[in-house]
């Protein structure tokens, strides 16, 4: 019996600066991390209300609402809400657009 010998695989090819496809994706995260809209204040809480629980609240596509709980989730703060209309809802305030009822 003959057994087919193959190749060994490629080494990847090299980019302009010397860099494999891999490196360069690890160094444009890195690059992206640093810059990151967290660091830039992006996703803090400061430019909305501050909402406790059993404050009534609106959301524009879900009605009116209850908060039952807030919890620090990093930058942001985590709304759990009895809505009238749809029931509990898990919202991140920064996203969530509240305004008080």
């Amino acid at each position: 019996m003959e057994r087919e010998i193959t190749p060994k695989a490629e080494k990847p090819e090299e980019t302009k600066s010397g860099s494999t496809g891999r490196q360069r994706k690890n160094q444009m995260s890195k690059e992206f991390m640093s810059k990151s809209s967290l660091a830039e204040g992006v996703g803090r809480t400061t430019g909305y209300d501050r909402f406790e629980s059993g404050d009534e609240v609106d959301h524009l596509t879900f009605g009116r609402g209850t908060i039952l709980s807030v919890r620090e989730m990093g930058a942001d703060l985590l709304y759990e809400i009895a809505f009238d209309s749809c029931g509990t809802k898990k919202l991140m305030a920064t996203y969530a657009k509240l305004r008080r009822a």
